[in-house]
């Protein structure tokens, strides 16, 4: 049986972590070893597991391990946008947004888009840098013929450059119907009474 031995993770001479083994004769037994990461870097490395029975008996296993690169702190957001009103006969209209980022990485290549039904309506705006915290307005211009008396659902999408939809606002466009015109035309057509000398 061996007890607490010593086993040593070493990558060449560098020291990864250190930790004990226990194993009854004829068993495994197992260490689990915190690795000091210091100077690591993503790729395969080899290491040497080294234990340690006695001054006179010591073991080695060498071993390729896998090395994963840090996750990447990607940027979030939140966008806020109000409803749009379209005076009848307009041929454009305006959508503003307020893109924020509510994340603790500064984002590049925010892309911002406009869409109806999917599709974009226009040119997606980007923001090139935006810092931790920060905001931007950002506005879209719709030209077109719009149908009268009708509303609409439109979608303000941000996110970055390859990963779309990270935050979405819904807005309503109400195109405004045609005015009722006023009779303005009048004609008498009878004049009716009686008058009382009495």
């Amino acid at each position: 049986d061996i007890t607490d031995a010593a086993v040593v993770l070493k990558n060449g001479e560098t020291t990864l972590g250190q930790g004990t083994v226990s194993a009854t004769a004829g068993q495994q037994g197992w260490a689990t070893i915190s690795v000091d990461k210091t100077g690591l870097e993503a790729g395969t490395i080899t290491v040497t597991a080294i234990v340690t029975l006695d001054d006179e008996n010591t073991i080695e296993k060498t071993a390729e391990i896998t090395v994963e690169a840090a996750p990447v702190a990607q940027a979030t957001y939140s966008v806020t946008a109000e409803d749009v009103t379209v005076a009848y006969g307009a041929e454009s209209f305006e959508v503003k947004a307020v893109v924020t980022n509510t994340s603790d990485v500064e984002a590049k290549n925010v892309v911002v888009k406009l869409t109806q039904n999917i599709q974009s309506v226009v040119e997606p705006v980007t923001i090139e840098t935006l810092a931790a915290g920060a905001e931007q307005e950002v506005t879209f211009t719709v030209e077109g013929s719009f149908n009268a008396g009708t509303t609409a659902r439109y979608y303000v999408q941000v996110g970055d450059e390859f990963v779309a939809n990270k935050a979405q606002q819904e807005i309503t466009v109400t195109f405004e119907a045609a005015p009722v015109e006023e009779v303005k035309d009048l004609a008498i057509t009878e004049v009716v009474g009686t008058i009382d000398l009495a």
